[in-house]
């Protein structure tokens, strides 16, 4: 079961805007009230597990939707007696997410209905229009190699159209599923896109760490806990930074210099001396957020045209392969009339 993020949002903005006015979490909970199913079965589950004596965050824990770093964090201000305060990080957590996602959406978005249209537009002239005026040329005479050639790859794209997008679809199904469990190194060096994950990884690193450190939660327990969560970020990266720290080595020493970049290790290093470590690690996720959002529409103002100019060649091979046989038909005609009156 999957809830959507501003779901989860809007529940724990009920709860911790309850629970500051002198209402009990169990109370907060059982006024909450939502349309969407599956946050209202989500809720039922916390109920019920409240009831039965668990705690607020033992309860969030037993319904598998909500990530570790949040169920430590409510478990964190449980402890100290702060759970206000919790719910009020959590809040700011997915509300910088939720605005981070919408950027990133709206940067795309444009170029995706350009890409979407202009295959549209191809498949329209590929599946319709290209097979009609093939067979009129073939009644009419010889055909040019490369308006045949075009002619045999429609044929073959039409003959096979459910094996290429089954082919397709498995293709990116298998890719995004390995690159979501494994991440592999080659990822972050790819051109562009690479610049795009890494911030995107960093930024989301780091304010996780603000989250629970803020709760009161150690660096090296908050890194354990990032470790074991399903929330995208690559396990090897994560993995080697708690070998690091279980090693004895200070969190900017078990920073890869190959992954991490110098400028962030440094600051980390800088503020070890005073120990504010959550205000530095709301700056870097800031910082790398934004980068993630610039990388974003920079992809976004290439891809446009890109787009429109392969297209545009595509259309063009397109007219000069239907169009090139019927002028060459058309001045067959013409000099066959001129020939016949003299």
């Amino acid at each position: 079961m999957k809830v959507k993020r501003k779901e989860v949002l809007s529940f724990f903005d009920h709860v911790s805007d309850l629970i500051s006015v002198g209402i009990t979490i169990r109370e907060a909970i059982k006024t909450f009230k939502c349309k969407n199913k599956e946050m209202r079965t989500v809720v039922e589950i916390i109920k019920d597990n409240m009831d039965s004596g668990y705690s607020f965050s033992m309860s969030l824990k037993k319904t598998d939707i909500f990530p570790p770093s949040v169920i430590v964090t409510i478990k964190a201000g449980e402890d100290s007696g702060h759970i206000e305060e919790s719910l009020k990080r959590i809040r700011e957590k997915y509300e910088e997410e939720g605005r981070f996602v919408s950027e990133i959406k709206k940067a795309i978005l444009m170029p995706l209905i350009n890409i979407v249209a202009s295959s549209g537009l191809m498949m329209l002239l590929i599946f319709k229009t290209i097979p009609t005026i093939a067979e009129t040329l073939r009644s009419l005479g010889n055909i040019p190699p490369i308006t045949q050639t075009l002619f045999n790859i429609t044929i073959f794209l039409k003959e096979n159209l459910l094996l290429i997008i089954m082919g397709v679809f498995g293709f990116s199904w298998y890719m995004v599923y390995t690159l979501k469990e494994s991440k592999p190194d080659f990822l972050y060096d790819t051109p562009l896109v690479g610049k795009l994950i890494k911030s995107s990884f960093i930024s989301s690193l780091f304010s996780q760490l603000e989250m629970m450190v803020k709760g009161g939660i150690s660096i090296t327990d908050a890194i354990k806990v990032i470790e074991s969560s399903q929330e995208g970020l690559p396990k090897k990266q994560v993995s080697n930074i708690l070998l690091n720290l279980s090693e004895g080595k200070h969190l900017d020493e078990s920073l890869s210099t190959e992954f991490f970049p110098e400028d962030l290790i440094q600051k980390v290093r800088v503020i070890r001396e005073t120990g504010k470590y959550e205000e530095i690690f709301s700056r870097i996720a800031s910082t790398y957020k934004k980068k993630a959002e610039d990388q974003a529409k920079k992809i976004t103002t290439l891809i446009e045209p890109a787009s429109i100019f392969i297209v545009g060649i595509v259309v063009f091979t397109l007219m000069v392969s239907v169009f090139l046989p019927m002028a060459t038909l058309g001045t067959g005609i013409s000099q066959n009339l001129t020939s016949s009156h003299p």
